[in-house]
């Protein structure tokens, strides 16, 4: 895995980073891992656990018998999964789960993939601290409440159950878990007042000033 490349995206809910990610592995023939649609997969199956895997740490223990890849992406994508993602990923036990298979996912298609670019809250900061470049982005409440509306038309998702974006941030950047930060020795994007063409531009120079 020595030469392999990683870029960290990271960021709060809605301000363009599986956006970014797709389009810098479009750029630079890198896999894209999205380590919140992973927390969307464990928090569905949670939802629909039988009762006695109702705790946390059960299911955990008995989510490598699920198959996490029969869950369509407009489902993942629904604010009911989103919400109980957000609120399981204070658990250390699930957070362990996801970055551990993010870590799988990349050891097992190193062979296929020259560099991966990942996003998520705590990339940069713990999953993978010594990526070769780490971007953090930024973006205003009403920005991102709007992408995520346009997200989930999209998708052909009902966007009048859209929750307060405040809310999940809070909780994800107070937990004492991972908790979301600027991870050291990021570089912050505000895509508040950029289009997805200027944010790609502007994340492209920057990689390529580093690799």
């Amino acid at each position: 895995m020595n030469d392999i490349v990683i870029i960290s995206i990271d960021g709060s809910s809605g301000s363009g980073k599986g956006t970014l990610a797709r389009g810098l592995c479009g750029m630079y023939h890198f896999k894209h891992i999205d380590s919140g649609l992973l927390y969307r997969k464990v928090a569905y199956y949670y939802l629909h656990a039988k009762e006695d895997l109702k705790d946390v740490h059960s299911f955990i223990k008995n989510i490598d018998k699920i198959n996490l890849d029969e869950v369509s992406e407009s489902i993942l994508r629904s604010e009911d999964v989103a919400q109980k993602a957000s609120e399981i990923a204070v658990h250390e036990i699930v957070r362990n789960y996801v970055n551990d298979e993010i870590k799988r996912l990349v050891i097992d298609q190193s062979s296929e993939y020259k560099g991966f670019v990942i996003d998520g809250r705590d990339i940069g900061s713990v999953v993978f601290p010594n990526a070769d470049v780490k971007l953090f982005l930024h973006a205003s409440e009403d920005d991102r409440l709007t992408r995520r509306i346009q997200q989930n038309i999209e998708l052909k998702i009902d966007t009048s159950h859209v929750v307060d974006l405040q809310n999940r941030d809070t909780r994800d950047s107070t937990r004492k878990i991972a908790p979301l930060v600027v991870p050291s020795g990021s570089v912050v994007i505000d895509t508040s007042l950029m289009s997805i063409q200027e944010t790609l531009s502007k994340a492209k120079e920057i990689i390529d000033m580093n690799l």
